[in-house]
């Protein structure tokens, strides 16, 4: 009988210890999402998203400018280098939400808790982050690129349902606010 208390308090020990990782891993990810770094990124790629433009034109933009006349035009040069800045931020945004979504998907993050915390903002640049996305997939000959950002997405979508609230704040609610 002693054994088996041992055995189940050893168990209920490890499953704390589980959770209690969970929980701050989970708030590391939120704590590097609302880090001045990440808050300035986020402001980039928004005024970006903003525009509209296509990936396809902000990529042409950031390749090097021709050369005429054995000429190079310094604002030309100026230009491609802040679209492929732009461009880098973009990648690094939606690696951070490919971390998360992987972190997530293994059981390292809680995603409960996630939800709660960043469960619109995942939503949001899931989908706003799509044609970005489809556009590295089509360039790099990867269909599989950023799966855990889409994954992400639906699994804050799911728990959304779970718990009767919409973290997708860009669209109509489910039913009227009063």
């Amino acid at each position: 009988m002693m054994l088996l208390a041992t055995v189940y308090m050893s168990w209920l020990t490890l499953q704390q210890s589980k959770d209690h990782f969970r929980l701050e891993r989970t708030g590391s990810f939120v704590a590097r999402f609302n880090s001045t770094e990440m808050v300035s990124l986020r402001e980039d790629v928004d005024r970006w998203l903003a525009t509209k433009e296509p990936p396809e034109a902000l990529f042409k933009r950031s390749q090097s400018p021709p050369v005429t006349s054995g000429q190079v035009n310094d604002q030309a040069i100026a230009k491609a280098a802040a679209a492929m800045e732009q461009f880098t931020k973009l990648r690094t945004l939606t690696n951070y939400f490919q971390e998360f979504g992987s972190a997530t998907k293994f059981g390292i993050l809680a995603d409960r808790y996630a939800h709660n915390l960043l469960g619109n903002v995942c939503v949001r640049y899931g989908e706003e982050l799509g044609p970005f996305i489809e556009f590295m997939r089509s360039q790099r000959n990867r269909p599989g690129i950023y799966a855990e950002v889409e994954w992400l997405r639906n699994r804050m979508r799911e728990l959304d349902a779970v718990d009767g609230v919409r973290s997708d704040a860009t669209k109509a609610p489910f039913a009227p606010v009063k």
